[in-house]
């Protein structure tokens, strides 16, 4: 999920939602398929973009000690200051975990 806004109301924002709309987030391999693109809005403001996605063929996904998801974000355009953004990484259902978040600045 990342945060929307426009300049002057939200500069740590990572874009304005029409840019954040034609980023492109794809998950290296074949394990995982894209499901849905949700916008978070509260008080008919849009506050973030979240993009879903879950296990291929619905089977478990299992990563190796060490091993990585590469998550890649194409075709980012902003007109905010330089700076870092949050990234928000949310995992559900994962086998003997508490379901959680991960804030990764990009």
């Amino acid at each position: 999920m990342l945060e929307v806004g426009t300049v002057e109301d939200a500069p740590w924002a990572l874009a304005t939602e029409d840019k954040l709309n034609d980023i492109s987030v794809e998950i290296e391999g074949d394990k995982w398929e894209y499901k849905s693109q949700q916008t978070i809005v509260v008080e008919s403001i849009t506050k973030a973009i979240q993009w879903s996605f879950i296990p291929n063929n619905a089977a478990d996904v299992i990563l190796a000690p060490q091993e990585t998801m590469l998550i890649n974000l194409k075709n980012i355009v902003t007109n905010h200051p330089t700076g870092q953004a949050n990234l928000y990484l949310y995992y559900k259902r994962v086998k003997d975990y508490k379901d959680g978040k991960f804030t990764c600045q990009i």
